[in-house]
């Protein structure tokens, strides 16, 4: 991940993830069934024309192929230059863990995976990745993909990434925390 400053998954957390552009696919393959049976084996029995499928398989295709872009987009990591220590790093993460609830799934002096939990705040829960890289953090937020499939996070993923950075500015400023 540190090499392609992406995010990588399971097989099927990709699945959830993508689960958008899957379902967006599924009216492309039945219109292109229907496109087939009109021009090549004339067993057609329903009431639209070959034309009017087409024009809805592009639909639906478009809206596949832009739904795609956004959810590969969401998997690269942000990138800050911001040198920080093993112990800076810990205190930040306790921090933000204390402040958002989150729930640390893996960590170590280079690596978090945390998760936010749904709590009724619109958002089903996020998925946070930081990578502590030379003098770099590489940082991700998503929609939890072990959980339900969600395109919206109400402004959570953008908040997790914000308030790690806040509590990353104040551990090096030496500011006590909940000041």
């Amino acid at each position: 991940m540190k090499k392609t400053k992406r995010l990588k998954l399971t097989l099927l957390q990709t699945l959830t993830h993508y689960s958008v552009v899957f379902f967006l696919l599924f009216p492309v393959f039945l219109n292109t069934w229907s496109v087939v049976e009109i021009c090549v084996t004339g067993s057609y029995t329903g009431t639209r024309s070959a034309d009017e499928h087409v024009r809805i398989l592009l639909l639906f295709l478009a809206f596949a192929l832009f739904f795609g872009i956004v959810q590969y987009r969401r998997l690269r990591f942000y990138e800050f230059k911001i040198p920080v220590t093993a112990q800076q790093f810990h205190q930040a993460i306790e921090r933000t863990a204390s402040e958002l609830q989150w729930r640390i799934d893996k960590k170590n002096d280079t690596f978090l995976r945390a998760s936010r939990p749904f709590n009724w705040s619109s958002s089903w829960g996020e998925m946070v990745t930081i990578i502590r890289y030379k003098d770099h953090l590489l940082i991700n937020s998503i929609c939890d993909p072990d959980l339900t499939s969600s395109l919206v996070s109400y402004g959570w993923n953008r908040k997790n990434i914000n308030t790690f950075l806040k509590n990353t500015a104040e551990v090096l400023n030496n500011k006590p925390a909940g000041d």
